[in-house]
């Protein structure tokens, strides 16, 4: 019999809330920090680190150690909280045979001797308005490996993750589900897929990849899987290349600097020319994104009709929650970016006699803005 050792630092298969908690340095073969069986586990303001989960194998290490911060098969669900420099074979960060919900979580800086760097996904896995950044993986996917789940990224970014093999940002094999909707995947590593590796079924929309390193396919690799379902690529801002299977096109996607990924509706526009995106930083929010510079293409590129999220309703904000749109069309891509404000203050006196004119109102011709003057005949306007 194989035995192996489970939960270095806690072992739950009950209900279980930790609570501005801290976990680290703690080891096992899986879930060095944490290990959940068949039960429910709650993380609010907390962090697993610096834990471990090598060493149990079986013949051929068909089966090898996993969880090096978190193993859990069953649910799992995380606020505001950290998983950051743990090690394992496999899933460094988080090993997940349940269903793990991240929002406003960080996954950095762990290491996978084989896949999922800072994630490995098996069910299904929702990361919202969360950071993956800066994990490893020996075999794939640097950031995330959704090696037979369902994956759904929102508002989230995958950033500065490697894989010394397929998808630095995400590894998305066929039998798996990739959505990504408002989210950046942004300097990654891989050799086949600087941002991501995709055998399955993908749906990428209002979203941007860029600055994606591979030696084939910056942007994202598909291998052409027969029968891989859906995979679909809208209103995104790809810096980079695609290589094999070129996707289908749901229209308003911007290329550059070539035409590699298949965007062949009147509305695309490839090999688009500089994209004018700023440095990945925080431009408000809560995940870092890539501003939308003055000449960008992507300014105003999408009708309001068009403008919709996965569902087919209007998509009203971006990644970091600014709203959607703020001109008279939305920009392309995971950031909008806001219109300018004026704000422009006077005096308003009656001709002849120069008395302050109290009261009256003041109105930018064609627009709903308006303001009224104090006692002294000064106003200001929010233009």
């Amino acid at each position: 019999a194989l035995l192996c050792s489970e939960g270095g630092g806690i072992w739950n298969a009950g209900t279980l809330t930790l609570a501005r908690t801290t976990v680290s340095a703690s080891s096992a073969h899986f879930g060095g920090g944490i290990a959940n069986r068949q039960g429910s586990v709650t993380l609010v303001d907390s962090s697993v680190s610096s834990s471990l989960a090598t060493g149990c194998r079986g013949a051929g290490a068909v089966v090898c150690s996993g969880g090096g911060g978190i193993w859990n098969s069953a649910t799992l669900t995380m606020s505001n909280s950290t998983v950051s420099g743990n090690t394992a074979d496999w899933g460094a960060g988080i090993y997940s045979r349940g269903v793990p919900t991240l929002t406003e979580c960080t996954i950095s800086g762990n290491s996978a001797g084989f896949d999922g760097g800072g994630l490995l996904n098996f069910e299904t896995l929702i990361v919202i308005d969360s950071t993956v950044a800066d994990n490893t993986a020996g075999q794939s996917g640097g950031g995330i490996a959704n090696q037979a789940g369902t994956l759904e990224v929102t508002g989230s970014t995958v950033s500065g993750n490697t894989a010394a093999a397929a998808g630095g940002g995400i590894y998305n094999p066929p039998g798996a589900a990739a959505d990504l909707s408002n989210t950046t995947v942004s300097g990654n590593e891989g050799d086949r897929g600087g941002a991501m590796y995709t055998g399955g079924s993908l749906l990428l929309r209002s979203s941007t990849i860029a600055q994606n390193d591979a030696p084939t396919a910056r942007a994202i690799f598909d291998p052409g899987t027969p029968d891989a379902g859906p995979r679909t690529i809208t209103n995104t801002l790809i810096d980079g290349d695609c290589a094999g299977t070129p996707f289908d096109s749901g229209g308003h996607n911007i290329e550059s600097p070539g035409n590699t990924c298949g965007f062949d509706q009147d509305t695309d526009q490839p090999a688009g020319g500089e994209l004018s995106l700023g440095p990945l930083e925080d431009n408000g929010g809560p995940t870092e994104t890539h501003a939308l510079l003055n000449g960008s293409p992507a300014i105003d590129s999408i009708p309001d009709a068009d403008c919709l999220d996965g569902a087919g309703e209007p998509l009203t904000t971006d990644q970091r929650g600014v709203g959607r749109p703020q001109g008279p069309a939305c920009d392309a891509g995971a950031f909008e970016l806001e219109a300018a404000s004026v704000s422009v203050t006077g005096t308003v006196i009656y001709a002849g006699s120069g008395t302050p004119a109290e009261n009256a109102t003041v109105s930018v011709m064609g627009t709903p803005i308006r303001a009224v003057t104090d006692a002294t005949g000064e106003f200001t306007l929010d233009v």
